[in-house]
């Protein structure tokens, strides 16, 4: 594929297919080949996971359970966050915000809600990762149902294993 913004470079991608979601989205995400080798030369047996891809699969495992919420789910880092939607177990909607700022990260969660006409009342949010004080508190002040999926950054991680 030749994309808009695509690196002049080759660039090898991993590519996740969703099979067991409604609509069977597609993940893609670049490779770092010396990254990957080292991480398989000290476990030989693991296997990659995009993020993105294994966050929908929980956000659409929630909204199986919440068939009349927008069920968000949010991974923040101080270098940005993973953003997933689902509703009635599909997938509706992912991005990534850049940079650490929360405001950016709430953002970007209204402007898609907004597009797709859903209420804050209809939207229950899952927070993971880093700086989950500041995210609770900005996201408590839009949405009625927030939630950590972890209290501290490891603890988050545990449900993608």
């Amino acid at each position: 594929f030749k994309f808009h913004h695509a690196s002049a470079g080759d660039v090898v991608t991993r590519v996740s297919h969703l099979d067991s979601v409604d609509g069977e989205p597609v993940f893609v995400e670049g490779i770092d080949e010396v990254w990957d080798k080292a991480v398989l030369g000290a476990f030989p047996q693991a296997m990659a996971v995009i993020q993105s891809a294994a966050l929908m699969d929980i956000a659409v495992g929630i909204s199986r359970q919440n068939t009349e919420l927008w069920v968000v789910v949010v991974d923040a880092g101080e270098n940005g966050a993973d953003l997933v939607a689902a509703s009635g177990g599909k997938g509706v909607w992912n991005s990534v915000a850049a940079g650490g700022d929360v405001d950016g990260v709430l953002y970007s969660v209204v402007n898609a809600m907004h597009r797709a006409d859903i209420k804050p009342e209809n939207v229950m949010v899952m927070l993971s990762g880093e700086g989950l004080d500041g995210l609770e508190k900005t996201f408590k002040r839009f949405f009625n149902t927030v939630e950590n999926l972890g209290q501290t950054p490891m603890e988050g991680l545990k449900i993608l294993a």
